[in-house]
């Protein structure tokens, strides 16, 4: 096993606080897009119509969140 030597330790306190930080864009564009969603921290649920209308949320979101983790 290779020792982890970035972020903060999962279940740490400073972990949901960081998240909170770093999504809360996420947050703003899911709600101006009129988006049905639930957000803890970093668990996300982003509620869909259909699969397909799922998909392209997906597809939408993906890069900014790709963004946030490299």
């Amino acid at each position: 096993m290779k020792a982890n030597t970035k972020g903060t330790p999962q279940g740490g306190p400073l972990s949901p606080l960081l998240a909170n930080i770093y999504l809360d864009a996420l947050d703003k564009e899911l709600e101006r897009r009129g988006h049905a969603f639930c957000r803890y921290a970093d668990d996300c649920n982003i509620y869909a119509g259909s699969q397909a209308a799922a998909e392209r949320t997906l597809t939408s979101v993906r890069p900014g969140l790709r963004s946030i983790c490299d």
